[in-house]
């Protein structure tokens, strides 16, 4: 973590990021030949993919290393995983409502003071979600499904975690196996 702190090597690199994406988007869009169609794609490395690739490196290795390991990582462990990315998203640019309120805390220098810190921000009310970890996988599964156009296979595996999250928190060993088998 002490890498990621302003003038170290991975926050230089996050910022080389950050400009590179910059840098690609301009040239996409400046093409004169084989003009880029916004009105059909979006502008290139937008916020929606952005944050998708945010969810994905915070979210998917959790997912993965209780899959592996066969037990559940502890809360504040997934918590803690979550911010770390949630700030190097801050440092390649996804935006979110808390911008400011997050480096005014993270100023105070106390682990005490730091809040929970989710990709995605908070909702639309300015409240915080109860549980960062399960918004941050739903809204991961949300945009792939609207990015990638899911199919009557997938919908099965949807429904399945969807039902998982009403009946706990993590992934249980049982619903790892389906997944498994399923696949």
């Amino acid at each position: 973590v002490s890498n990621l702190k302003p003038g170290e090597i991975g926050w230089t690199m996050a910022l080389q990021v950050r400009a590179l994406h910059a840098k690609v988007r301009r040239s996409i869009l400046k093409k004169k030949k084989d003009k880029w169609n916004v009105a059909e794609y979006g502008i290139p490395i937008n916020q929606e993919d952005m944050a998708a690739t945010l969810l994905a490196f915070s979210v998917n290795p959790i997912i993965g290393i209780e899959f592996l390991s066969g037990k559940s990582l502890s809360l504040d462990m997934q918590t803690d995983y979550m911010a770390l990315w949630r700030y190097i998203g801050w440092l390649l640019g996804v935006e979110t409502k808390e911008d400011n309120e997050s480096l005014n805390c993270l100023s105070n220098k106390t682990h005490s003071n730091l809040i929970s810190l989710d990709p995605c921000g908070k909702r639309l009310n300015g409240r915080s979600y109860e549980n960062s970890i399960i918004h941050g996988r739903a809204t991961l599964e949300s945009m792939v499904c609207h990015l990638m156009h899911p199919n009557k296979q997938s919908a099965i595996v949807a429904k399945h975690l969807l039902s998982i999250g009403r009946k706990s928190t993590t992934y249980s060993h049982e619903n790892r196996t389906y997944l498994y088998n399923f696949m």
